[in-house]
């Protein structure tokens, strides 16, 4: 952890011969440097990032003279400890990680303060850490959305499905008002046939009053039926072609 690595470089100028008071200075802003932690924890906003790397960069420059004055080495050696020293080091150490993102994505994102830059170009390593924290919540998928959805996905199913057999028996009510074609047809030629029969029937029953009323020879009556029954072959000869085209058409349309 950084504030464990910040201790122990403190506790190296300890031994070395620092003051209390330079100890208790280290260790006040040790202090703000985990109260800014805490804050920026609580709540993710620009100004708690900034009191973060403020408090980060206050530590970093006074324990490095501390390191400077007792140890050696320069602040650079205090700064290594809780900063990375480019954004390009935060960038490889975020995709070391695991992380899928380009290097301009995360420029901009330090532009647009999601990870502070100090003005000596360093970064905090506990802003990159709590960074890669938010891309790993990115990329975890809402179960509950993802539920949502496959339940409207499934009723917007059922509704179509609903509506399709509304349709169907729509159309099976509709054509149970309707004949079908050659049903239809038997029955018109059914109807012919039976126009037919009782023509020669009443002809027949009728023939001898015919006779008659023509003032002619009764027992002639079968010779006016015969008659009678030319005349209705004639008649039907005339339509026969009519109806023999109609049910051929029907037989296309089936066909087709």
């Amino acid at each position: 952890m950084i504030d464990l690595l910040a201790n122990e470089t403190i506790e190296a100028i300890k031994q070395a011969g620092a003051t209390p008071a330079e100890l208790r200075k280290a260790g006040l802003l040790t202090n703000d440097v985990k109260r800014a932690m805490v804050a920026l924890n609580d709540e993710s906003s620009l100004s708690n990032r900034r009191n973060l790397a403020d408090a980060e960069s206050a530590q970093a420059e006074f324990v490095g003279e501390l390191v400077d004055r007792y140890i050696g080495g320069g602040s650079d050696r205090a700064r290594s400890a809780d900063r990375f020293r480019t954004r390009k080091a935060a960038l490889d150490w975020l995709r070391d990680q695991g992380a899928t993102i380009s290097q301009g994505k995360f420029y901009q994102d330090c532009e647009a303060g999601r990870v502070m830059v100090a003005p000596d170009k360093t970064v905090s390593k506990f802003e990159v850490s709590e960074y890669l924290r938010s891309l790993q919540r990115q990329v975890t998928p809402d179960l509950q959305l993802l539920d949502r959805q496959s339940r409207k996905e499934a009723l917007e199913i059922r509704r179509l499905e609903l509506e399709v057999a509304k349709r169907e028996m729509e159309h099976r009510a509709a054509e149970a008002e309707w004949l079908r074609a050659e049903t239809a047809w038997a029955a018109v030629a059914a109807l012919l046939g039976q126009v037919l029969d009782n023509l020669r029937h009443h002809f027949h029953q009728a023939a001898p009053e015919l006779v008659h009323l023509a003032g002619g020879e009764p027992e002639r009556a079968p010779e006016l039926y015969e008659q009678c029954e030319q005349v209705i072959g004639r008649a039907m000869a005339d339509i026969q072609p009519t109806v023999q085209g109609i049910f051929a058409e029907e037989e296309v349309d089936d066909e087709q």
